[in-house]
């Protein structure tokens, strides 16, 4: 996947939504769980999210996860 983009996470119990729609999944073979999330990935460093997101994809604090930005329809 050409635009996606991997992370080392962090996990609060609230986290500000971010407005783009993003595909995220864990790097787990056995166990891979992919969810859509609206989140802000930032630039470098750590990605934070929530402990809801966290556990629809089985993971800790600490994981990596993958995002990739999902575009909609140009209108």
């Amino acid at each position: 996947m050409r635009d996606s983009r991997q992370y080392k996470v962090t996990i609060e119990h609230q986290v500000a939504t971010g407005e783009s729609l993003y595909l995220v999944s864990n790097d787990k073979l056995e166990g891979y769980r992919c969810t859509t999330a609206h989140i802000s990935p930032p630039t470098d460093g750590p990605l934070c999210i929530s402990t809801e997101l966290a556990q629809a994809l089985q993971i800790d604090a600490g994981a990596v996860v993958r995002v990739v930005p999902l575009f909609g329809p140009r209108i």
